[in-house]
C-alpha cells in the first residue's frame, strides 16, 4: 500500500512522517486500516484505507475521516449500537477542550467522523482517582498526568473498559504503569 502519495493533490501529499498510530475494524466484510499521518497543512488526521480482501490491496481514501482542529493522536475503533466509535487522543485540547484528553468520534459508516458528533472520550488521570495527590505523582514522561494509547476491551458487544498506559505513575514508583477503567454506558 502506498501510503505518502507522489500525487499532489493528495491529502497526505509526501507526508514526512509515514502512517502512525493504526486501528483495524472489519466493517460489512470489508477491511478498514484508520491510520494517522500529516495533511499537507501539517494537521495531524486520521486516513482510512479499505480493501476487500484482509490481504489487500488497500485503497486509501481520498481525503480524512476527522475533522480534527488540532493534533490527533494514538486511535483506536470499535462498533457499538450500530456505529463505528474512532478514539483519539486530544494532546492538545483543541477539540474537546481538555489537554490530553480523549476525543470519542461517532459515524454511521466509518467513513467521516465529524467533530460536531464527537464527545469527550476520556479525561486527566486526576479525574479517575479519588486519592490522587499531586505530590506523590511521577512524571516519567509526557507533559501532562494523561493516558495514552486508549483501547477498548469489549464485552458482549459492548464497550466495558478503558485501558491504557500513562507517563505518569500516580502512585509515585519510577516507572510507568497501565490503567484499566469500567466504562458506565448508563451516564
Amino acid at each position: 500500500m502506498v501510503l505518502n502519495a507522489d500525487n499532489p493533490n493528495k491529502w497526505n501529499y509526501k507526508s514526512n512522517m509515514g502512517v502512525a498510530n493504526p486501528t483495524f475494524l472489519e466493517v460489512n466484510g470489508k477491511y478498514y486500516l484508520y491510520f494517522k499521518t500529516k495533511t499537507t497543512e501539517g494537521i495531524l488526521k486520521y486516513g482510512l484505507a479499505i480493501a476487500n480482501k484482509l490481504k489487500g490491496p488497500y485503497t486509501i481514501q481520498d481525503k480524512p475521516v476527522t475533522s480534527n482542529k488540532g493534533t490527533l493522536e494514538e486511535g483506536t475503533v470499535f462498533t457499538y449500537q450500530d456505529n463505528i466509535y474512532l478514539l483519539t487522543t486530544d494532546n492538545h485540547g483543541q477539540n474537546m477542550g481538555i489537554v490530553g484528553g480523549g476525543t470519542l468520534w461517532k459515524s454511521k459508516d466509518g467513513l467521516t467522523f465529524n467533530l460536531g458528533n464527537a464527545t469527550i472520550g476520556y479525561n486527566l488521570l486526576s479525574t479517575y482517582y479519588w486519592e490522587y495527590d499531586p505530590q506523590k505523582v511521577v512524571k516519567i514522561y509526557s507533559p501532562d498526568p494523561k493516558l495514552e494509547r486508549p483501547k477498548i476491551l469489549m464485552i458482549n458487544n459492548k464497550p466495558a473498559y478503558l485501558y491504557a498506559p500513562s507517563g505518569w505513575n500516580i502512585y509515585g514508583g519510577q516507572r510507568t504503569i497501565g490503567h484499566v477503567l469500567k466504562i458506565n454506558l448508563d451516564q
